[in-house]
């Protein structure tokens, strides 16, 4: 009867331990299907993080192609800008040397008609000299 009933004992320990096994087993099961569902909503988020990753990085690529795309017109229209005016300048500075010899060209001659008529001037003093110089002279004779 002992022997029955320490295998009672041995019996009912075994089921208690069992028992706290299949516990733990639940436990850990319950853990580990929390821990499944964690990485799966980890691998969802992760994705969604990804897909706005790559969303963002193709649409700040294409605003960085359009600003450089505006750039390099500006640059562009400020090169050909700086071009025209130089074209510009050019011309201007061919004006103004045109006008410069024609200037030139005017005082020239103006300076000769100046010589001319003073000329003309002293040649009509001396004729006024001689006139009056030989107005004198009859006067005397007479």
């Amino acid at each position: 009867a002992r022997k029955a009933n320490s295998l009672e004992l041995d019996c009912k320990a075994l089921e208690a331990k069992i028992t706290k096994q299949e516990a733990e087993i639940n436990k850990m099961q319950q853990r580990k299907d929390r821990l499944e569902l964690l990485c799966r909503e980890l691998q969802r988020q992760n994705k969604t993080v990804m897909e706005e990753t790559k969303k963002i990085t193709f649409e700040e690529s294409n605003k960085r192609i359009t600003l450089q795309n505006k750039f390099e017109t500006s640059l562009e229209e400020v090169a050909q800008k700086l071009r025209e005016q130089g074209e510009d300048r050019i011309k201007q500075m061919e004006e103004n040397n045109s006008l410069r010899e024609r200037l030139a060209e005017y005082v020239s001659k103006f300076d000769e008609y100046q010589g001319a008529i003073k000329k003309q001037m002293e040649t009509k003093d001396l004729e006024i000299q001689l006139k009056e110089a030989k107005a004198e002279q009859r006067l005397e004779m007479m």
